[in-house]
């Protein structure tokens, strides 16, 4: 899809292959393949915004995108993205004509005015931080990639935390690790700022069977970013999430709705429309837990012990990311505490004694009652027959005829004969 061709040409650039400078791309060669939503999304099924919406919206929270920029003016976007910054130095940090940067606004902050479209953390503000730019429609020998540095993209994590961001999500790669931005990643956890990275699209079946899992990128690869896989509508992992021990867990990634910079929408599939669920989910956290705000490590370790199961190997981390349960389930930090073992208390025997007798006696009274019941039915009864017999001085009674109408002459009622038929 065409939102995975962007990434994987992104990933290309910021691997080192392609570092040119080349000019942004003309307004008409920009992305307009948008719709109109007609359905709510399923990933707003799977996590519904508004089962959380009142216990948190991210408000107060900066969020930074370190991507293609944001196009400020879609209807489900305005008013919540922030000035920023562009450090390709082509352009301005909230325009987008590729549209990813655009699309993962959406997931985190995005709120269209019918009310269908709507993101996990309404309530906080996108920080644009504009390192790549890419022609979606141009062959990719003529598209005129262009990219940051390593040096610049490490400038543009610091520049982030220097705004007082309180999250950056990251959903593009290098291919290999750059010191400088390993050293910048580790300067933004330092300061209290949540990490959270794409894992990757580029899963492969037999690279997997031989190695066990797919080949590292960064910067999910760093210590300190949460890396986020893609799973669709049945929670199954997507194909083209990446599996190994960087994914920490899985969100919505497969046919997601994302906002389109023509004020409209569209669906793809890729992690980089999983991260920002993770990203709004700390968001949410730093919100309703400001006890939390500037410790990383713990929202992290919420966000992971609150993860709904999945089915558990290193393609689904720690599970599914559930900003409802992030938001309001109670945690402890504490050890958990030893149980005390039950106890038996010893029995008495001079009281195990008394409770026997005391059964012994129960069934007794209870034998002796229906038995004494019993006999009074059969003397009332006894009595009853010689009363009758004395009557009758002890002869044997004849029990009188039947009358059952007129004889027919031979002494047979003619009512007998008749229902006998004779």
């Amino acid at each position: 899809m065409r939102l995975t061709r962007i990434l994987t040409a992104a990933a290309l650039v910021l691997g080192g292959l392609v570092a040119t400078a080349a000019p942004a791309a003309a307004a008409e060669d920009c992305f307009t393949g948008g719709v109109d939503l007609t359905t709510v999304p399923w990933e707003q099924k799977m996590l519904p915004p508004d089962k959380v919406a009142p216990f948190a919206t991210g408000k107060g929270v900066i969020v930074a995108l370190l991507d293609t920029g944001v196009e400020a003016s879609h209807p489900a976007l305005k008013g919540r993205v922030l000035p920023g910054r562009d450090f390709l130095k082509s352009g301005a940090a909230d325009t987008d004509c590729v549209g990813h940067g655009t699309g993962v606004a959406g997931v985190i902050v995005g709120k269209s005015p019918d009310g269908k479209f709507k993101g996990v953390a309404p309530g906080a503000q996108i920080l644009p931080v504009r390192v790549v730019d890419r022609d979606p429609q141009a062959p990719e020998d003529k598209t005129g990639d262009k990219a940051v540095k390593p040096e610049e993209f490490a400038a543009a994590i610091n520049w982030a935390v220097d705004q007082h961001a309180d999250v950056i999500n990251m959903s593009l790669k290098y291919d290999t690790p750059y010191p400088v931005i390993e050293n910048a990643i580790k300067r933004a956890h330092d300061a209290g700022v949540v990490l959270v990275a794409s894992g990757g699209n580029d899963h492969k079946d037999d690279e997997y069977k031989i190695k066990g899992k797919d080949t590292i990128s960064y910067p999910v690869g760093y210590a300190g970013v949460l890396g986020v896989g893609a799973i669709g509508p049945t929670g199954k992992r997507a194909p083209i999430s990446e599996i190994g021990e960087w994914i920490d867990l899985v969100a919505p990634g497969e046919s997601v709705t994302y906002a389109t910079r023509d004020g409209k929408y569209a669906a793809t599939t890729g992690t980089s429309l999983s991260a920002p669920y993770v990203a709004a989910t700390a968001a949410l956290i730093i919100e309703s837990h400001p006890e939390l705000k500037g410790k990383p490590d713990e929202i992290a370790k919420r966000i992971l012990g609150t993860a709904s199961p999945a089915p558990g190997d290193a393609g689904y981390g720690a599970g599914i990311v559930d900003p409802y349960r992030a938001v309001t389930d109670q945690m402890t930090g504490d050890a958990p505490a030893a149980m005390e073992p039950m106890t038996v208390a010893p029995v008495d025997p001079a009281q195990a004694a008394a409770e026997r007798a005391y059964r012994h006696n129960q069934d007794m009274a209870t034998w002796i009652a229906l038995g004494t019941l019993t006999g009074v039915v059969l003397i009332v009864t006894a009595v009853g027959a010689l009363r009758r017999g004395r009557r009758r001085k002890w002869r044997v009674a004849r029990a009188a005829p039947i009358d059952d109408g007129p004889d027919d002459g031979d002494g047979a009622p003619i009512q007998l004969l008749r229902d006998l038929k004779i």
